[in-house]
């Protein structure tokens, strides 16, 4: 193998085209001061310049080759269709691939593939752009703010796979598991799947959870409306509430309790409860008409066995307007109808269609029918008995201004005890022993009077008789 050593070599025939070696080692083609131009870096450099366009081809036998030019544009070419690999201390660090995909640290499969990070940076708002030609989209990093951005008017859309999640269209409308909005009183924010749907705020054990209705920026006017739910721990700490106007006005416990004006439970076993701090208190059930055999009702109802109360409102063919009436299971499960006729009179039946009507029994009359009874003996009670009977007059400890006139049950239970009977409810300061307090059906003292009556009868014929004989 030949080889040429020299301080200097300099080809005198142009000043352009030879080949200069200086003493430091640089070499020069179409150049006699071969220099590294890269700041204040130096060292042994190897310089080709010329005229035009220069270059330097470092090329294998087989074709493989590497190409630098210099003209109007730095170029690095591989001469044939070849990748282009870049290494540090003998490893890969980025790789141009024939099809012109760039891969940093692995090889590439699309554009620009990269293994590990990305960083941009610059101190005026840096930014990743991506351009079809015909699009744009945009990441960038504001003083305030990072956007994600659309340079034309397209929606954004996420996806995961090839299914797309979620979409932000061209409105700033957010579609989620869909790309079409909602109605439009309320498509700022819809949800779709072909199951079940919700959405799930969760809060700490013992903080709220919130949806605010504003008309604003600040004060009340930020939660005119909401919808909040309290974490806690009792009926009184975890409840949810709803307000209007800045102001509770329902809340449900989370014993099931439906709190109205109120937020705390005024009735132990109250379900359904309305409370205000004064003034007027109604609730309403309404509807604009009724047709036969329809209803308006309020109801109270056990299930097991079947038992209801119900204050209604209801039409049937009978009537000409509706009626409203009480309704009602006795204990043993029969039902009854309570209502007023048009003369105001009381009544009751175990008949819907007679409500309304003048049928039914009048309220404060008894049944009779023979039908109805075990009849057992006649009445011995009679005018001996009314002879002990002491009326009185009297006034209710609790009404003492007012006199009124009966009996003491006590002393009439002594003499006809069928008339009284025991209510089982306590007197007050009532005391273990003491009897509860009595009650009269004065009714009971009909059959009696009846009797009485008869035997005075009886006497005045007997008189009568006795009479008429002493005067013949």
């Amino acid at each position: 193998m030949s080889k040429i050593k020299a301080n200097r070599y300099e080809n005198t025939a142009t000043t352009d085209g030879g080949i200069d070696i200086d003493t430091s080692g640089s070499v020069g083609i179409g150049t006699a001061s071969p220099v590294l131009s890269i700041g204040s870096v130096s060292g042994k450099v190897l310089h080709v310049a010329g005229a035009g366009t220069t270059g330097a081809r470092f090329q294998n036998t087989s074709g493989t080759s590497i190409e630098f030019f210099a003209g109007s544009d730095a170029i690095i070419n591989t001469g044939t269709s070849t990748n282009m690999a870049f290494k540090i201390n003998d490893t890969e660090r980025l790789r141009i691939d024939s099809s012109g995909r760039v891969g940093i640290g692995t090889s590439p499969g699309r554009t620009l593939d990269v293994s590990g990070s990305i960083r941009s940076g610059g101190s005026t708002n840096p930014y990743l752009a991506l351009n079809d030609n015909t699009t744009e989209a945009y990441f960038e990093i504001a003083s305030s703010v990072t956007r994600i951005s659309s340079g034309t008017s397209q929606p954004l859309a996420f996806r995961i796979g090839s299914t797309e999640a979620a979409r932000l269209d061209t409105s700033g409308r957010l579609l989620v598991g869909t790309t079409t909005e909602g109605n439009g009183a309320a498509d700022d924010l819809t949800l779709a799947t072909t199951g079940n749907t919700g959405i799930t705020i969760r809060s700490g054990a013992s903080s709220q959870g919130a949806i605010y209705f504003s008309d604003g920026t600040s004060g009340t006017a930020e939660y005119d409306g909401f919808i909040t739910y309290q974490q806690g721990s009792t009926p009184t700490t975890d409840y949810m509430s709803f307000g209007t106007d800045a102001n509770e006005r329902m809340r449900i416990d989370s014993s099931g309790k439906l709190l109205l004006g109120t937020s705390s439970s005024i009735e132990t076993h109250g379900y359904t409860q309305s409370s205000r701090a004064s003034g007027n208190n109604t609730t309403l059930a309404e509807t604009g008409s009724l047709a036969n055999n329809e209803v308006v009702r309020f109801l109270a109802k056990c299930s097991s066995p079947s038992r209801t109360l119900q204050v209604s409102v209801a039409k049937h063919s009978g009537i000409t307007n509706p009626v409203a009436y009480l309704e009602l299971n006795q204990e043993d499960g029969n039902q009854s109808f309570f209502w007023f006729d048009n003369s105001g009179i009381a009544r009751t039946s175990i008949t819907f269609t007679h409500t309304g009507t003048t049928s039914g029994t009048v309220i404060g009359t008894q049944t009779s029918d023979e039908r109805l009874k075990n009849v057992g003996a006649n009445v011995a009670y009679g005018l001996a008995e009314v002879k002990q009977l002491q009326p009185k007059q009297y006034a209710l400890k609790t009404e003492p201004d007012t006199n009124k006139l009966g009996f003491i049950a006590q002393e009439v239970e002594s003499i006809i005890p069928e008339v009284v009977f025991n209510t089982n409810e306590p007197l007050p300061n009532h005391e273990e022993g003491d009897r509860t307090k009595l009650g009269m059906e004065y009714v009971q003292l009909i059959p009696v009077l009846v009797n009485a009556i008869k035997e005075l009868s009886a006497e005045v014929d007997t008189l009568k008789t006795k009479v008429a004989a002493l005067e013949v």
